[in-house]
């Protein structure tokens, strides 16, 4: 597969290339989860592209008036519950993170049959496991305790004002979301590029598992922008 690293051919979403020779429309099966199955690491049947497609607006939330005129000390506790979630979840996945299986995509062939899964392949899914779910939790973690911190009035002040210090210390280093780009790149490649149903968990928890159909689609850059945004510590 082509390297995604600065400078070099970024890899191209194999997801589409199988659509476009599949007879009638019909998408590659996937071994992506379900919403219910997806911390067990239980593949669901496989996906048809025009019942799993999400909006075509692409991934948003709607932030009503009424969410708009709480406090910034309940939109932390919110925040912080949220978080908490997040990274359970995702510690379940990593519970049963040998239970996965992952397959490449073979461009222009959507036939499971001639997959070859090579060392390179495995690597790249052995990032996941290693680096990336590890990263992902610990940063759920961390936001999960700043935002309650944050949702304690006077104290949460505090926290924000150290937020934005340690964000300017970072900013004058250069290292402000190095290793977060370097991880969402490993996952959006992966996504895009293998039938894996550890990367399709991972970023099914990140957002949801209609918005992870919807990002499977997209192009890599693309993916890997959303993808840095949940992978936030703040």
């Amino acid at each position: 597969m082509p390297s995604n690293t600065s400078g070099a051919t970024k890899p191209v979403n194999r997801w589409r290339s199988a659509k476009q020779v599949a007879k009638g429309g019909m998408a590659v099966s996937s071994t992506g989860v379900s919403v219910a199955g997806q911390a067990l690491g239980v593949p669901n049947v496989a996906l048809l592209a025009a019942g799993a497609a999400a909006s075509a607006t692409g991934i948003g939330l709607v932030v009503t008036g009424a969410a708009l005129t709480l406090t910034a000390s309940t939109l932390s506790a919110v925040s912080a519950h949220k978080s908490r979630l997040h990274r359970n979840a995702l510690g379940e996945i990593q519970k049963r993170v040998n239970a996965y299986e992952c397959w490449p995509l073979i461009d222009n062939n959507p036939d499971i049959e001639s997959r070859l899964f090579t060392v390179q392949d495995a690597a790249e899914h052995q990032k996941l496991v290693d680096a990336v779910l590890p990263y992902a939790i610990a940063q759920k973690s961390s936001k999960y305790h700043r935002k309650v911190v944050g949702a304690v009035p006077v104290v949460g002040l505090l926290e924000s004002v150290r937020a934005v210090g340690k964000k300017a210390y970072k900013m004058a280093k250069g290292t402000q979301g190095v290793e977060r780009k370097a991880h969402a790149r490993a996952l959006a490649s992966h996504l895009i590029t293998h039938d894996c149903a550890l990367a399709q968990a991972i970023v099914a928890e990140l957002y949801s598992f209609e918005e992870m159909l919807w990002l499977k689609d997209q192009d890599y850059d693309e993916v890997v922008r959303l993808l840095e945004e949940k992978l936030k510590s703040t």
